[in-house]
């Protein structure tokens, strides 16, 4: 839970224009202020332990960071999500102090997925034969956490991401971002904080409740970098009042 920037690549190509893409994405990333940007790496469809210079385990874990997910009604008529399995992967990692990892790259999926449900052996055509995709999400909240940097922190790097995005879309992919605090399609600065703010607030209530429950039930410290802030204690009742605000708001629509 948090604020964070999800997004979405697709594009029609093959292994050599991915892997251009992908390079020049890189380079972008490299003259921009985030802390790290790692080396690309890539792998096909025959990559193992024996063949590359990647670990067994490494393998593993980008053709995972390859996987696209896509809605598939289940025997309820609920949507469920199906991961189709990455063929040829290409990406780096960008690190920033207080974010998670923002993975960038793109891969190859099959046009037709087998896999077995409740149902049994089930086939679906997935519509990524001549596409390469890319779906992930980084939570940047808590670059905005005193220890590293602040606000200021956190613009940079929230900003910097959405830039990003920019560039790819620049060069020809198709770009989809939901962001939590509204930056991708506002571009307005205050209102970027002014969400920032209230996720503090809303975890801050939530750390609050849960740390009451570990006092009650269990002798046990609850961590959370939301107490970080020396206002930790104001957040925590400035995120209450809202929720209790909500839950009024929610009952009187069901009474009308």
């Amino acid at each position: 839970m948090g604020l964070c920037i999800s997004y979405e690549f697709k594009v029609k190509a093959d292994a050599a224009r991915a892997r251009g893409l992908v390079h020049q994405l890189h380079s972008v990333a490299g003259k921009m202020k985030f802390d790290s940007v790692h080396e690309i790496r890539e792998i096909g469809m025959e990559c193992n332990a024996s063949n590359s210079s990647h670990t067994s385990e490494s393998i593993d874990w980008i053709r995972l960071w390859g996987i696209h997910y896509l809605e598939r009604p289940d025997l309820t008529g609920m949507d469920r999500f199906v991961g189709v399995p990455s063929e040829n992967v290409v990406c780096f990692g960008i690190n920033n102090n207080g974010t998670e990892t923002a993975l960038i790259g793109l891969a190859s999926h099959p046009a037709i997925h087998r896999f077995r449900d409740k149902t049994g052996e089930v086939e679906i055509e997935t519509s990524l034969g001549d596409s390469y995709t890319w779906q992930k999400c980084c939570k940047t909240q808590y670059a905005g956490s005193p220890r590293h940097g602040g606000e200021s922190n956190f613009l940079r790097v929230h900003k910097g991401l959405v830039a990003l995005m920019d560039a790819a879309r620049d060069l020809g992919i198709e770009v989809v971002v939901r962001d939590d605090g509204e930056y991708w399609e506002s571009r307005d600065t205050q209102r970027l904080l002014a969400n920032l703010r209230e996720w503090n607030e809303k975890v801050a209530a939530i750390t609050g409740m849960l740390t009451e429950q570990f006092r009650e039930k269990a002798d046990g410290v609850l961590i959370a970098p939301i107490k970080e802030h020396m206002d930790y204690e104001h957040l925590e009742a400035k995120g209450m009042g809202a929720l209790h605000h909500q839950s009024d708001d929610t009952i009187n629509e069901n009474k009308a």
